[in-house]
């Protein structure tokens, strides 16, 4: 990887840095800050190198069905290693085996799991979602089965000739599962989020006798 060589050259560095009779302590500080660049530049690489398979895939992962026994598969016939890129990518992991499993859950959570149609959509659903870690990735497959419920039990309240108590049922379990939507949306936005700096602008004023007030800068509409 990106990082391996550079690791390397840094080791080169510090050794030769160290014969030269460099202090010790200003040798421990460069190689801190160097690590912490390269740290920031494998993240970058990464999220590049992810970013540029997902724009170039040209076959988002896909079930097919056994003509035989009538069990889904992942098809694969075209490109097998492209095939379990795509379980990874659909899925957040990158073990092969909690991959299948966590679409196989998926799969059969869907309301008439073995109907193709739908067993492909809610995997393009989760798709969607992008997840790049197994959390994100568990949270994509409930947010993916939460979202067909919310349709199942609002189509069941269209459905004619029922009873206004059936009505209202169905309704309030979409509702409810609509908020646990909004939640599980909250929380992958957050999980997205996580680390990200949050910076205050703020202005100092030092009025006379040298009392420094901080305060909020807003901009327009202010009253002179």
């Amino acid at each position: 990887m990106l990082n391996d060589m550079e690791s390397e050259r840094l080791e080169v560095l510090k050794g030769e840095l160290i014969r030269r009779g460099t202090d010790p302590a200003e040798v421990a500080e460069l190689v801190a800050s160097r690590n912490q660049e390269l740290a920031q530049v494998n993240k970058e690489w990464k999220s590049n190198t992810r970013k540029r398979y997902r724009e170039s895939r040209r076959h988002p992962i896909k079930l097919k069905e056994n003509q035989e026994n009538g069990t889904l598969f992942i098809e694969e016939s075209l490109d097998p290693a492209g095939a379990v890129f795509s379980c990874f990518e659909t899925t957040g992991f990158t073990d092969q085996d909690a991959a299948n499993r966590l679409i196989n859950q998926v799969v059969q959570a869907q309301s008439n799991a073995l109907e193709l149609g739908n067993a492909n959509s809610a995997l393009s659903i989760m798709d969607g979602l992008a997840p790049e870690t197994p959390l994100e990735g568990l949270l994509a497959a409930q947010m993916t089965t939460t979202h067909n419920m919310i349709m199942e039990f609002s189509q069941r309240a269209m459905q004619p000739d029922q009873y206004p108590g059936a009505i209202d049922w169905n309704l309030s379990q979409a509702t409810k599962l609509m908020r646990i939507f909004t939640r599980q949306a909250e929380t992958l936005q957050k999980l997205r989020s996580k680390g990200q700096q949050n910076i205050m602008v703020q202005h100092v004023q030092v009025n006379q006798g040298g009392q420094a007030v901080i305060g909020d800068i807003h901009q327009g509409g202010g009253h002179g």
